[in-house]
């Protein structure tokens, strides 16, 4: 593949670091401003970061299980990202299906562990 059509993954997987520095970063600013209501969305909405989020917001709690979450999405989400570069539309289309359902079930997992956690 040449270098210019690589470029777009690259942003991607670049974007991703950042957003997942900065719920690290702002997590716990964030899940104080907002109301608890709005919370759930806020973990479903950010996926893998959201776990970065709930460590930031309660680091004694769950800081292994989250951690786990977050390294088991993103390595699932890097393979995603490696197959999404076939030339085949019919796979592209899958393999984003199935990075959306783990961008929404990691969320749903990080949900969870705060609420039963």
């Amino acid at each position: 593949m040449a270098t210019n059509e690589l470029a777009p993954y690259r942003y991607l997987a670049a974007a991703y670091l950042v957003a997942s520095g900065m719920a690290l970063v702002f997590g716990i600013h964030v899940a104080n401003a907002i109301g608890p209501d709005i919370l759930v969305a806020f973990f479903l909405v950010l996926g893998p970061p959201g776990a970065l989020c709930y460590i930031a917001i309660d680091p004694a709690a769950m800081l292994l299980p989250a951690l786990t979450v977050y390294v088991l999405a993103t390595a699932l989400l890097a393979v995603c990202l490696f197959v999404a570069r076939r030339k085949s539309r019919t796979i592209r289309i899958c393999v984003y299906c199935v990075a959306g359902l783990i961008w929404i079930g990691t969320g749903y997992v990080v949900l969870v562990g705060q609420l039963y956690g």
